[in-house]
């Protein structure tokens, strides 16, 4: 495709819409491959030129996915308010315009903003019966109930999503989808099956030479083989996907890195470097407004003051993860939270307020159906009775 478009720069147009069109394409490119940088230049270069308003109005919206990219929320908020205003009748424009804010509404961790958007995506794909915007508005819809901690609804999603994409021969969309099943399979605890799912996505991100999901693959490996205590692959595909996370200035993925690295040096008990690593992260969440991010960093330097018997420091990350989390509404993370938080006071022999904490994440746990965490508190709980 790149190769076709790159002959046609050549072409004096003298149709415009063709001229409109090409530009489109090349957009289209951009999006594909997920060169939001490349794609943010060519449009600010191109967009003066194109005159027809669907052309103009479609490219805007891969310029408003480049914006959410960078990082850049204020332009990305007056772009996506003046597009809502100006797309009145074009029910394909507004799918694709919905799912774009959804995913912005999610990076900010309100997931479920984020599905009230998605399912607005889905509602104007369906009316342009357009297969391609359903599987999307789909994926979407599952990835946020897996962010809130409600996997079961996320895979179903997912199911419905990948269904469409094998149908229609979407190899893009096929390798995300495959990727966020392995993801929810990596959780679940299995994670032979897991690395299966990944390799196989791996090869279709190749194919596709989309380099974000090469590195986001690399990641999930590399979380994979770090849960089965094989560090030394571990480290091999995590420094594969920290090289790909900077040459394509992916902010959140070079977090997602970092905060591996920091979980390996925890595991090898290297509190010092764990605890710098996370640190360092958390300026970076913040930068990038990643509510989440910053509530699973808290976490785990929670975590490091636990093993350290900084009880008092634990204290506090633990009750500032738990208060974002609940903003958030990420119920497995805050049942994670309170069961952290229990594990202190049980260490100060506070069995009272153990027994409280641990009900609390009991209660949560339940409510996103996630067992290995139900088990473990009653198990603590039992002890203590």
């Amino acid at each position: 495709a790149i190769k076709e478009l790159n002959i046609l720069k050549k072409v004096a147009f003298h149709q415009t819409e063709s001229k409109d069109k090409f530009h489109l394409l090349f957009g289209q490119y951009y999006i594909q491959t997920e060169q939001y940088e490349e794609l943010a230049k060519y449009i600010n270069e191109h967009i003066d030129t194109i005159t027809s308003e669907f052309h103009k109005q479609s490219i805007l919206i891969y310029h408003l996915n480049a914006l959410r990219y960078l990082n850049r929320q204020n332009d990305f908020e007056i772009l996506a308010a003046k597009l809502l205003k100006n797309i009145k009748n074009n029910f394909e424009l507004k799918a694709k315009l919905h799912n774009t804010i959804g995913i912005y509404q999610a990076q900010k961790a309100n997931h479920h903003l984020a599905i009230t958007s998605y399912h607005n995506s889905l509602k104007n794909a369906e009316l342009a019966k357009n297969n391609v915007l359903i599987q999307k508005a789909f994926h979407s819809i599952g990835i946020a109930h897996f962010r809130l901690g409600e996997r079961k609804l996320a895979k179903i999603f997912y199911q419905k999503a990948a269904k469409i994409a094998k149908k229609i021969g979407d190899q893009n969309a096929n390798c995300k989808i495959l990727t966020d099943l392995a993801s929810a399979n990596t959780i679940d605890g299995n994670h032979s099956d897991a690395i299966k799912q990944y390799l196989r996505a791996l090869r279709l991100a190749k194919n596709s030479d989309n380099k974000k999901q090469q590195g986001l693959i690399f990641y999930n490996l590399a979380l994979s083989y770090e849960h089965k205590a094989e560090r030394d692959t571990a480290i091999l595909y995590l420094e594969k996907a920290k090289i790909i996370f900077n040459n394509i200035a992916f902010l959140v993925g070079i977090t997602y890195a970092n905060d591996l690295y920091g979980d390996i040096f925890f595991a090898l008990k290297n509190y010092e470097k764990a605890k710098a690593i996370y640190l360092e992260n958390i300026i970076i969440q913040k930068k990038i407004k990643d509510k989440e991010g910053i509530a699973h960093t808290l976490g785990n330097l929670g975590n490091v003051a636990k093993i350290e018997k900084n009880y008092g420091d634990a204290e506090k990350y633990y009750q500032k993860q738990q208060q974002i989390l609940v903003k958030v509404g990420d119920v497995e993370g805050e049942g994670k939270a309170w069961f952290n938080w229990a594990m202190i006071e049980l260490e100060q022999k506070n069995i009272s307020e153990t027994k409280t904490k641990l009900k609390k994440a009991i209660q949560l746990f339940e409510k996103c159906s996630f067992k290995i965490g139900t088990d473990l508190a009653k198990q603590q709980l039992k002890k203590l009775t």
